[in-house]
């Protein structure tokens, strides 16, 4: 059990690295390039597909899970590490904003 949670810590951090800091980075700067940004301009129409793809996908992971433990254990680190990435991007934004404030 607990190599799963340390692979689940693992991809989490490389999910971060690789993946959501860039992605975040972007967005920020897309963001604050806009002159008069509109709520409905923070994202990219495409992501709104992606997100309703993505919930999709994990309530349809989480009913197949049902009853094989398994399975259960294997979506559960999953969600761990995709959790955990958006929770460590999300610091990204912090240190931009404190950035900006020195």
């Amino acid at each position: 059990m607990a190599g799963l949670i340390t692979l689940g810590f693992v991809l989490s951090l490389l999910k971060t690295k690789y993946i959501f800091v860039p992605a975040c980075r972007r967005n920020l700067k897309r963001i604050a390039s806009l002159a008069h940004p509109r709520i409905w301009e923070f994202y990219r129409p495409g992501f709104f597909l992606f997100l309703i793809t993505m919930i999709s996908l994990g309530a349809w992971l989480s009913r197949m899970a049902a009853g094989n433990y398994l399975f259960l254990i294997s979506v559960d680190v999953i969600d761990m590490a995709l959790s955990l990435a958006l929770l460590f991007s999300g610091f990204v934004f912090f240190r931009e904003q404190e950035d900006k404030l020195s």
